[in-house]
């Protein structure tokens, strides 16, 4: 039957159904501190082959100076 009357589980605003609704929830386990967490060591990938082709280069035996004297008895000699 229908006669206009509200049941009181209807009569709470929404601000108290959101409220009851929290409350009603487990709490939350406390959060750890960053300083806490522990990372996996970062690992380096392989070098690409252009990255190793670079050392290489990289890595060979550097000229040295020449005086001009020097110059001129090699194209002479």
């Amino acid at each position: 039957q229908v006669n206009g009357d509200i049941p009181p589980r209807l009569k709470k605003s929404a601000h108290e159904v959101i409220l009851e609704f929290i409350r009603s929830r487990p709490p939350l386990n406390p959060a750890s501190p960053v300083s806490a967490w522990k990372l996996k060591p970062q690992t380096q990938p392989p070098p690409t082959l252009h990255e190793r082709i670079l050392e290489e280069i990289k890595a060979e035996r550097k000229l040295g100076p020449v005086s001009p004297g020097e110059v001129r008895r090699a194209k002479l000699g």
